[in-house]
């Protein structure tokens, strides 16, 4: 049987997550070491995501063509900015480009 795609990642990270140890004290040291964004940063995401509604309501037509390109551009620049190796990462996972 070939190992699922969900195996060959956690092979390539390094570590399977201990389930075990998940608890309350575990989520606040996260919390603590500044692993989670401010409230008001969750706030604006949502109120910008909420605003963009009405915006493709409006302009959905002129848009749309541009929605697709757009999110690629998108990740794209995130992997650029965070230096992700794709191409390394591919074939930790035994999917050869």
């Amino acid at each position: 049987m070939l190992p699922s795609l969900k195996d060959r990642a956690v092979e390539a990270v390094g570590a399977r997550p201990n389930l075990a140890h998940d608890n309350n004290e575990s989520r606040q040291k996260i919390i603590a070491d500044g692993g989670a964004y401010p409230t008001w940063v969750s706030a604006l995401a949502l109120i910008a995501l909420a605003g963009c509604i009405p915006l493709a309501v409006i302009w959905g037509k002129w848009i749309s063509p541009w929605a697709i390109p757009g999110l690629m551009l998108g990740f794209l620049t995130f992997v650029f900015v965070r230096r992700v190796r794709v191409a390394t990462l591919l074939q930790r996972l035994s999917l050869r480009i």
